[in-house]
């Protein structure tokens, strides 16, 4: 079945949704609703509030009246009285909405209140036909590219009555952890008729998924053990002086790591290892010395950044703690001129660097290596799954090393879950302070910039970060230029820095935060990753809320990162409930994987096979269910029968990324 054979969808729609990603009808059924309407829970408006949301049913007795305001916009304005208040329905350029209301028909009218007085206006509200509900729940769908939510609905209902849906888990086993036929669980969850049944029916597609993923996981690992073309030479002495060489004392912790590493990359499986420790916890360090014993044995390494800021860094940092190995280590970023550059890639082709530090510009074609063996990505949270994978196919069968305090919630479950290997460095340098979190009310704001202020004067550095660049009328995020300018008064040691500024004025601006010609520096979240000022002790955050808490708890850990204690200020004004829970987590906790796992509940573990790194989205995963899925992946992969039609629905064209999987 193709989306072709679904009812109402023609050419142009079927390129909207494989525009959106959606190949097929499971693609498409596996949409799961944006939210559940309750038909039968109508709001009270004595009690109303401002910017509640709203429900009520009412019979049209005639056609709502169109109006024009001014030319090219129409008004479609409706009175109600229900339950003894006025309330006013307004649409805008709807003219459409007007002709089509069924008279003598109820209507189910749901909306955002707006106080006026003693009226309630809703403007643009959604009206819908009692006649088009399936019983009590209304079911609502997000739009796709340019297809209204109902159009998609109208799809997936279309594809229910024709799509064969196969599943991967034996009758017994489901019955064992209560999990509905599937056939059945997609129908409640798209068609339902009452919510517990809607919750179990999630839960049973959604483990489902997983257990399939965990599978096809398993069987791609066992088709990658071939033998690896890599032979390092165990050069046990030379590592030893090297580290005993240090101008510091690896902590125990570290030298577990590297021991991990060295005996993963000795191994005749490559290496798929993930490095997780906190900001300043010493993992680059870590990640240079497996490049050395790479080196070694006559191959190349390389290590890539998400920053041009964070690649000179490391190439720096590697040729001060091996200024022997200075004519074998090579950086290449995109500002590169073409003449440097050429010179680059030849001596990269040759084999002359074995030592590589880049940004994204590793990935371009021209970029040709003579003996890879080992890829190390830093900051894996910043980088897409197609990048990375496409870095790691420059190699046949390299090893691979991701690191990251935060991992993002795909890394997550394949560590906890897919038998994907993790280091931890869990004991901090004793040098690093400590860093608190407070959330600030946006009517202490003037009391921190003078705390900031009078932290300038003592020489100690501060970080504001703000969401946007530029200012925006549609919403009261903070930009970094308004924010500027408007402190710019407080005297030349506040400085700006963003993403539209060129490299030479990026570097500018941290040479004179560096330096301490400017303490106090507003930026966007491009100082998240390799920026080492040991004298920044603050750093600000406008609009918390908008960040993930891996992102929050990465730009926390630029400051401490010297003697002084940090302090990191959450600046958080009008955010929601759930909002403040996840700031005032963050307050509480400083445990980067801590973190990533309550990421993990509430945004889900991605499709951790495919493109999408995180994000509940359609697909709901929790931890406890992901465990679940685990042990009946265990049981399913026994029968010979299923793992071998798992195997084939691998050689499917659509599935070849799996082909290549290593830390996606």
């Amino acid at each position: 079945m193709k989306l072709s054979d679904i009812k109402g969808l023609k050419e142009k729609r079927i390129a909207a949704l494989e525009k959106a990603g959606i190949m097929t009808p499971m693609d498409l059924i596996s949409c799961f609703p944006a939210k559940y309407v309750n038909l039968t829970d109508f709001t009270d408006f004595q009690t109303v509030k401002e910017g509640d949301d709203v429900l009520f049913s009412v019979v049209f007795s005639e056609k709502p009246k169109t109006s024009y305001v001014r030319k090219n916009l129409c008004l479609v304005k409706v009175k109600f009285e229900i339950g003894g208040k006025n309330v006013y329905c307004t649409w805008f350029n709807q003219k459409f909405f007007a002709s089509s209301i069924v008279v003598g028909e109820r209507y189910y009218i749901m909306g955002k209140a707006a106080l006026n007085g003693k009226s309630v206006e809703i403007k643009a509200p959604k009206a819908v036909r009692e006649s088009k509900c399936n019983g009590n729940i209304l079911v609502i769908y997000r739009p796709v590219k340019k297809l209204s939510g109902n159009i998609i609905a109208s799809a997936i209902r279309s594809a229910l009555e024709k799509i064969q849906i196969v599943s991967f888990i034996p009758e017994e086993v489901r019955e064992r952890y209560s999990l509905m036929p599937l056939w059945q669980a997609y129908r409640a969850i798209h068609m339902p008729t009452n919510m517990s049944e809607t919750d179990n029916a999630k839960r049973s597609v959604s483990i489902e998924y997983m257990n399939y993923t965990l599978c096809v996981y398993s069987i791609i690992n066992k088709q990658m053990q071939a033998v690896k073309p890599w032979k390092y030479m165990p050069e046990k002495e030379k590592m030893r002086k090297k580290i005993a060489g240090l101008p510091f004392e690896l902590t125990s912790a570290q030298k577990n790591a590297v021991g991990e590493i060295i005996s993963d990359m000795q191994s005749t499986e490559c290496m798929n290892r993930f490095l997780q420790g906190d900001v300043g916890s010493g993992k680059t360090i870590v990640a240079f010395l497996s490049m050395y014993f790479a080196g070694l044995s006559g191959y190349q390494s390389v290590i890539m950044c998400p920053t041009e800021l964070l690649a000179k860094q490391h190439y720096q940092s590697f040729l001060n703690y091996f200024p022997e190995l200075a004519e074998q280590i090579c950086l290449i970023t995109s500002s590169m001129k073409k003449d440097e550059r050429e010179n680059v890639l030849n001596g990269i082709k040759t084999g002359k660097y074995k030592f590589i530090a880049g940004t994204h510009s590793v990935f371009s074609d021209d970029v040709v290596f003579s003996a890879l063996s080992l890829v190390i990505t830093d900051e894996q949270h910043r980088f897409g799954v197609n990048q990375r994978s496409s870095l790691e196919n420059k190699s046949e069968k390299a090893d691979c090393l991701v690191m990251s305090a935060t991992p993002i919630p795909r890394t997550l479950a394949l560590t906890l879950y897919g038998d994907l290997k993790r280091s931890v460095i869990d004991v901090v340098p004793d040098k690093k302070a400590s860093i608190s979190t407070k959330i600030v009310p946006e009517r202490k704001t003037n009391d921190m910039w003078r705390y900031f202020v009078e932290c300038a004067e003592r020489d100690e550095r501060t970080y504001v970060v703000c969401p946007r660049i530029d200012d925006d009328d549609e919403n009261d995020l903070v930009s970094c230029k308004k924010l500027y300018s408007e402190k710019k008064k407080l005297g030349a040691f506040v400085g700006l820095l963003h993403g539209q500024m060129s490299e030479k004025e990026k570097t500018a601006a941290m040479n004179d935060f560096t330096t301490g010609k400017v303490k106090i520096l507003i930026s966007t979240t491009v100082v998240e990753v390799g920026v080492d000022v040991p004298q920044a002790v603050n750093i600000a955050v406008y609009n918390p809320d908008r960040y993930g808490l891996s992102q929050l708890h990465q730009l926390r850990g630029r400051v401490g990162r010297g003697e002084k204690h940090g302090y990191c200020f959450l600046i958080a004004n009008d955010i929601s409930e759930s909002a403040f829970e996840r700031l005032h987590y963050l307050e509480r906790c400083s445990d980067g994987f801590a973190l990533a796992e309550y990421d993990f509940d509430s945004r889900g573990a991605g499709d951790f096979l495919g493109l999408s790194q995180h994000g509940k989205g359609d697909m709901p995963v929790s931890a406890a269910d992901l465990k679940v899925a685990k042990e009946i992946s265990l049981e399913v992969l026994k029968n010979d029968d299923i793992r071998k039609e798992i195997a084939l629905t691998i050689k499917d064209n659509r599935y070849e990324y799996y082909k290549n999987i290593t830390l996606n």
